[in-house]
């Protein structure tokens, strides 16, 4: 079995709409390393990172002035003031509606927290076809998929190529992945170190 999953997903889409590059590597690091202004983090600081940067992505105000978090501000008052004048707002891909009517009782940070699920959903609807299409002259079938990491059972035949051309296909757009191996879901070993991520 082989795990695919990706490093800090929703931050690094969040990133994607508002064109903000994160740098290879964890996000909860780099985030931590300006939080707590030091180069090196302690387990429960990069913990307590993880906490401080969502605690901040729906909070509507700033407890850290970063550019990222400024331009998510910027984003989500755009996001709610199209809901508030249209009555709605549509999804960035599948160009779903999240309407008014539907949602008698929104509120800022619940409106942006739908659409950034959505747009979570519809991005991984995409990787997943092409790992399909990937997959079609091979023995390796997806077999979970579960809101940021895709399950595969691989078979040894496929050889290593397909393993890389999943990688290839789940790092468009900077978005981080982790690879994990083992023989079932719950005796994974980290293998990143081995395909450079």
């Amino acid at each position: 079995m082989i795990n695919f999953d990706y490093d800090s997903f929703h931050i690094r889409l969040i990133g994607n709409l508002i064109g903000y590059s994160f740098e290879k590597g964890s996000v909860h690091t780099e985030f931590g390393k300006i939080y707590f202004e030091k180069d090196e983090l302690t387990h429960e600081e990069y913990e307590l990172s993880k906490t401080i940067t969502f605690r901040q992505l729906y909070s509507d105000s700033l407890e850290f002035d970063t550019h990222y978090f400024k331009e998510v501000m910027q984003y989500k008052d755009k996001l709610w003031e199209t809901f508030e004048t249209h009555g709605q707002i549509t999804t960035p891909i599948f160009k779903r509606r999240i309407c008014k009517t539907d949602h008698p009782t929104m509120t800022k940070s619940k409106l942006f927290n739908y659409y950034i699920q959505a747009f979570e959903t519809e991005f991984m609807m995409g990787i997943l076809s092409k790992i399909h299409k990937a997959l079609v002259a091979h023995k390796s079938l997806v077999v979970l998929y579960v809101y940021d990491s895709i399950l595969i059972d691989y078979s040894i035949s496929d050889g290593v190529g397909i393993i890389k051309t999943i990688i290839e296909c789940m790092e468009e757009n900077n978005m981080g992945v982790h690879v994990e191996m083992g023989k079932s879901y719950h005796e994974m070993l980290d293998v990143s170190a081995r395909f450079n991520l």
